[in-house]
């Protein structure tokens, strides 16, 4: 009769035991799910909050701010500017007065967007350059899904460029418009960007083997982010570039940063 109840109690303390490890175990892999799904929804509000701030920093500050309204009218100042020189009279000297006001207000107005969003660009963008561009340029081919090989070729020496987070945003923008535009409506299967540093200098290089286009017809970039836009990102980081298409050659792009011009 002992035997029998030792048993018992022996089996109900295993029993016991073994509910203790289950439940310790199904409590260690609820809080692991937890902790992983906590991972994610903090991973994803990162990403939100970085897809955020570059949109700022770009799209509103940078195109529609800075290219859209602030050098638009810089420019026609200018060009006011110098027609008021031709004029002749005592009012000369007060209309050129106040045109150089308005143009010394534009530039500081400039000069403060500028600033602002140089401070709210992704710190990633500028810390890890080439491993996004590189991330980029993966997903834009699994995207779009024309492309078989795009080469994205750089020396080592843009290792020091974080200290440029204007320039780099630009580099980064030109890149994706070009691949971009040649994957989707250049039906491009090759593409090759390369970015080559020289002391002060720094060359983009990058083409396709697409279709091409007629660039006073500008076919290739009527719709969404255009021609405009690739070539006012290109202006912002050289005052020159090559951009050349032919119908049936692709297209080819290159500029060349002077480096001196960026340091403060």
């Amino acid at each position: 009769m002992d035997y029998i109840n030792n048993s018992i109690y022996l089996l109900l303390t295993i029993t016991l035991i073994l509910s203790l490890i289950v439940g310790m175990i199904f409590t260690v892999r609820s809080f692991e799910q937890q902790r992983k799904l906590q991972d994610t929804i903090n991973r994803r509000q990162k990403e939100k909050e970085t897809e955020t701030l570059k949109q700022i920093a770009g799209e509103y500050l940078h195109q529609r701010v800075i290219n859209g309204m602030i050098l638009p009218h810089l420019i026609n100042l200018k060009e006011a500017s110098n027609f008021v020189i031709t004029t002749k009279g005592a009012s000369k000297r007060e209309i050129t007065a106040r045109l150089n006001g308005l143009i010394d207000g534009i530039i500081e107005m400039e000069s403060v967007v500028r600033n602002i969003s140089e401070n709210i660009f992704p710190s990633h963008l500028s810390e890890y350059f080439i491993p996004v561009c590189q991330k980029h340029l993966q997903d834009l081919e699994k995207l779009l899904g024309n492309g078989e090989n795009i080469a994205f070729e750089t020396n080592n020496m843009l290792t020091d460029l974080k200290c440029y987070p204007t320039l780099l945003y630009n580099l980064y923008s030109l890149i994706d418009l070009f691949v971009t535009n040649s994957l989707k409506h250049g039906q491009a299967k090759h593409i090759k960007i390369t970015i080559q540093r020289k002391k002060d200098t720094l060359n983009l290089n990058m083409s396709d083997d697409g279709v091409g286009f007629d660039i006073r017809g500008a076919t290739l970039f009527t719709k969404g982010r255009g021609l405009a836009d690739f070539k006012s990102r290109a202006i912002m980081l050289a005052p020159t570039f090559l951009f050349d298409s032919e119908k049936g050659k692709g297209t080819r792009f290159n500029l060349l940063i002077d480096l001196k011009a960026w340091k403060k």
